[in-house]
């Protein structure tokens, strides 16, 4: 399970978010301030009183936010009353029981996760509820909200953390170049992607678990990591956890999947083996047919230009008069068509005229 938590403002975009379709497939709003059946307009509503109580202090941060993103599968087996029973062990160990709550459920590529927003002022203290460690404190209680659920407990430690150290700082200091790096960690089961605030470059394991880049790399500062990449074109962290998540899953085929895959693929390529034969067999058969037709085709084209009688010989006398007709007509042709030189002759009469034509035309105005 993942869990991301921190605070925020801009009431507005923040109820949009919770309820744009976007790249989401399905939006459900779970509970708005205790209310399960509600609509867009209450949860705009509740979320805009929540930032107009925050202006009684000096934040504008008038939101704890929270992602619940349980495993692949079990996301599935989670009922109504999993996602709450998620949310109060959140809040209860964040230091938010209590307080008024929006949940919605996002369904994003057949998966979905919950988006949970606590009001952060205190109605009772007139404060803003300390956000100090709430990071470190969402992070205790997935365990327990994992034991709760009944789900996979999430190790708490990566146990391949060294070796991701080891080979990322392996591949920087044998690469010279931003996309060598990025290309040489995609080979070795990495995937380097953009980060936020302080870490602006991050490394996602085969897991689907990102880790701060530079954290990672042995000797080498942030101020030589961004002069690299920083003009190399890179997807977000979470767009790079989704896609090594997919294709750890994809992989996960047991052993035992396989060999009974084994017996199908087979009969399949003898079948495709069996179909290819009768087809040659086929295809020769039809290839001869056609080299006969033609064969015939030609036979009977001969046979008719040999059957074919002959003209009878034609007079010295008509010969003459065809020759005769024929030089006629060529002449006529050669008389109505003028020569190149009698082209270029009527040319210098026509400029001959226009000129004057001009000449006679400036001693009127004259």
């Amino acid at each position: 399970m993942i869990l991301r938590v921190d605070i925020r403002g801009n009431g507005a975009q923040l109820s949009n978010y919770l309820m744009a379709l976007g790249d989401n497939s399905q939006v459900e709003i779970l509970e708005i301030d205790g209310r399960e059946t509600s609509d867009l307009d209450y949860l705009y509503q509740t979320i805009i009183s929540m930032e107009l109580n925050s202006e009684l202090t000096k934040t504008d941060k008038a939101f704890f936010h929270a992602q619940i993103n349980p495993a692949y599968g079990e996301d599935k087996a989670m009922t109504r009353e999993d996602w709450y029973l998620a949310a109060d062990i959140l809040a209860k160990g964040t230091g938010y029981e209590n307080q008024r709550r929006v949940i919605t459920l996002h369904t994003k590529k057949g998966r979905t996760h919950a988006h949970v927003v606590w009001e952060r002022y205190n109605h009772e203290t007139g404060k803003m509820i300390d956000n100090k460690n709430s990071k470190y404190k969402a992070d205790a209680t997935r365990s327990i909200m994992e034991q709760a659920l009944g789900h996979k407990q999430t190790p708490y430690r990566n146990p391949h953390r060294f070796d991701l150290k080891q080979a990322a700082t392996e591949l920087w200091n044998k690469t010279t170049t931003g996309a060598e790096f990025i290309k040489e960690a995609r080979k070795a089961g990495y995937m380097v992607a953009a980060g936020t605030g302080n870490r602006p470059f991050m490394i996602v394991d085969g897991t689907g678990r990102a880790f701060d880049l530079v954290r990672q790399l042995d000797g080498v500062r942030t101020k030589e990591v961004r002069a690299r990449l920083r003009h190399e074109p890179l997807i977000t962290d979470k767009q790079a956890i989704e896609l090594m998540r997919e294709q750890s899953s994809k992989s996960g085929k047991t052993e035992q999947q396989k060999q009974e895959q084994k017996p199908s693929a087979t009969n399949i390529a003898k079948d495709f083996a069996d179909n290819r034969s009768d087809g040659t067999k086929e295809d020769a058969q039809v290839t001869n047919q056609r080299k006969f037709d033609q064969v015939f085709e030609e036979f009977k084209a001969a046979s008719k230009e040999a059957t074919k009688p002959a003209e009878p010989d034609k007079t010295e006398q008509e010969r003459k008069q065809e020759a005769a007709q024929q030089f006629a007509e060529n002449k006529s042709k050669t008389v109505n068509q003028p020569t190149p030189q009698e082209l270029e002759r009527q040319k210098i009469v026509a400029e001959q005229e226009r000129i004057k034509q001009r000449s006679l035309q400036r001693k009127r105005h004259r």
